[in-house]
């Protein structure tokens, strides 16, 4: 998982399994959040490369809580089908983890434009 700060927004890039996307955060962190404390929502949109299966649309969504120290802990909604199941639920998915990177850089690999650009065409491309 990956983050980028935009103005009052985040944009950020995940891969579960399979699947890969980018989530689209309204409004950024401004304080730490406790990790029992619901966090910030994002809305998230994915393929599965698996099957090229799309996922979007307004069950698409989780939240993530900042805990400091470059330490994050939160959950996607809605994600991961099980296709040993075969009646199509999805499942929610929790992660954590916490900020690599080499001598203090925080700049992310890839811009807010670019992650944007693909949020926006993950939408449409599945509709």
């Amino acid at each position: 998982m990956s983050l980028c700060l935009d103005g009052t927004s985040a944009w950020g890039e995940f891969k579960i399994g399979d699947m890969e996307g980018v989530f689209f955060m309204p409004e950024r962190p401004w304080n730490i959040t406790r990790l029992n404390n619901g966090g910030r929502p994002f809305e998230w949109r994915g393929i599965e490369r698996r099957v090229d299966c799309g996922y979007y649309g307004p069950k698409c969504t989780g939240e993530m809580r900042f805990l400091g120290d470059g330490n994050v802990a939160g959950t996607f909604y809605c994600v991961i089908p099980d296709d040993d199941i075969g009646d199509g639920e999805l499942f929610d998915c929790d992660f954590s983890g916490y900020r690599i990177s080499g001598k203090n850089e925080t700049r992310p690999h890839r811009s807010a434009w670019s992650l944007r650009e693909e949020f926006l065409q993950l939408g449409s491309e599945y509709s």
